[in-house]
């Protein structure tokens, strides 16, 4: 995220920065620590200027703390922040929790809560109302298909401790009106297409639940399908790819940019992946192009610091690639990839994707239970 200026005054305390910096790791926690600390306090004031969120937007925001009572704005600290950072700190400080399910702007921060020890719910806006309660990361997860599960995405984020709430919109289960009180968004792969409504009733619907994740900063991770919703989300366009359909075990070179990417920095610069898509997508402007294959250019990407999409099945185990064949095997035939020799060669190519892929998955899951490096050592 880069913040043009931010400016800081409590109590006649005033930080203030006009120029232009790459607000990271310590600088950025340290203005949220100043929120947390002074907003007890009636005058404290914060404006931050945020420039790129998502794709280079401007937009000006100006958090006014009133936190007993509290008036604040919340939805714009959590897209400066991002809702899992600001709840983290919150607790490290001892605050209590802030995050209501459906919270707006201008809504009071005072929540009702229970204290074990006097069982009595009470409205608390001070430190020392309640002990600490574990913060306990939540991931919305869209399954579009039977055969493409999270497989190995879902049991990192299991691993890492996340709740994940799967909702399987081939059997008709919805999609959930309020993506705030998720604090990461995965959206798998599927046959569909990304630009029709014909058999994907949803298709609209997670595009807008993906554009406001990224407006919120929340993380998130597309697959195949999700990785093209993703960037028509974000502004691209999806189309078929000229090139014809890319399926079957491949390779992908990783970009300059990846190097320096929270999921990808130090892998090999060429992983042999497994593709399986007829279209493909261009990026807008801003967009961090992170990978390409021979056949197509666009094959990971991210969306600011937060939102990633990856065009090959990142998230296979043999399970997985078992469930595809056995799914799709009649279109990798028709698209001149034999089912058996994928079938055939999937042992050593998992065996050299493994340890990458769990990695990548790890590494992400990680972001999402609040495990992050930026987190962890403040930059």
């Amino acid at each position: 995220m880069t913040l043009k200026g931010a400016r800081f005054q409590s109590q006649g305390l005033e930080i203030e920065t006009r120029t232009a910096h790459q607000f990271t790791g310590t600088a950025r926690c340290v203005l949220a620590i100043l929120y947390i600390v002074f907003t007890p306090f009636q005058d404290t004031r914060i404006e931050i200027t945020n420039v790129s969120r998502p794709v280079d937007r401007v937009r000006r925001s100006t958090l006014v703390g009133r936190l007993a009572p509290a008036n604040l704005l919340v939805d714009d600290l959590d897209r400066v922040f991002g809702t899992h950072r600001r709840r983290e700190l919150e607790y490290a400080l001892g605050k209590p929790r802030t995050e209501v399910p459906g919270l707006s702007q201008g809504h009071d921060l005072r929540q009702r809560v229970s204290c074990p020890e006097s069982r009595a719910d009470s409205f608390v806006s001070h430190p020392t109302a309640c002990p600490k309660e574990e913060v306990v990361s939540s991931c919305l997860v869209v399954q579009h298909v039977e055969s493409e599960g999270t497989y190995v995405v879902g049991d990192a984020l299991s691993s890492a401790g996340v709740t994940v709430d799967t909702r399987r919109v081939f059997a008709g289960e919805p999609l959930p009106a309020d993506i705030s009180r998720f604090d990461g968004l995965v959206v798998m792969g599927g046959p569909m297409s990304a630009n029709s409504d014909d058999g994907f009733p949803t298709r609209a619907g997670e595009i807008e639940l993906l554009a406001r994740a990224l407006d919120r900063g929340i993380l998130t991770l597309g697959i195949c399908l999700g990785a093209q919703l993703l960037a028509k989300a974000a502004g691209g366009s999806v189309f078929a790819g000229t090139a014809g359909p890319e399926i079957g075990w491949g390779s992908v070179d990783l970009s300059a940019t990846a190097t320096s990417d929270p999921l990808l920095e130090a892998l090999p610069s060429r992983l042999t992946v497994l593709h399986w898509h007829n279209d493909t997508f261009d990026l807008p402007q801003g967009v961090a192009q992170l990978a390409s294959s021979q056949q197509y250019p666009n094959q990971a990407f991210r969306v600011g610091e937060r939102a990633w999409g990856f065009q090959f099945h990142i998230e296979v185990d043999r399970q997985a690639v078992s469930a595809f064949l056995d799914a799709f095997g009649e279109e990798a035939r028709d698209a001149g990839s034999e089912p058996l020799a994928i079938a055939a060669a999937t042992g050593a190519r998992l065996d050299e994707l493994g340890p990458i892929r769990d990695r990548i998955t790890t590494r992400f899951a990680r972001l999402m239970s609040g495990f992050d490096r930026d987190l962890v050592e403040l930059g």
